[in-house]
């Protein structure tokens, strides 16, 4: 942890404030960093009794959180269709 940023908010930022939405990337930056601070909080407080159901509780939920991210981009491109069907 520190001060130095993260280079995908930075590439948000440089792209949210070429097509015009400046205000939505910065919203997203702080949302990023807040995910990223309660996920090291989590796994923090997981890692104290140092059992390895609590890792598979945090691997689970951050694949389903990936996963649920991933269908709300698709949905958000236009929907879910057939890669090679145009």
């Amino acid at each position: 942890m520190g001060l130095r940023p993260c280079s995908g908010a930075i590439k948000m930022l440089l792209f949210a404030k070429v097509i015009g939405v400046y205000a939505w990337g910065v919203l997203s930056a702080i949302v990023m960093a807040l995910v990223v601070q309660m996920s090291h909080a989590r796994a923090l407080r997981l890692s104290k009794g140092s059992s390895a159901q609590g890792w598979l509780t945090v691997a689970v939920n951050s694949l389903a959180l990936m996963e649920g991210g991933l269908l709300v981009m698709l949905v958000m491109s236009g929907g879910i269709r057939p890669m090679f069907l145009r």
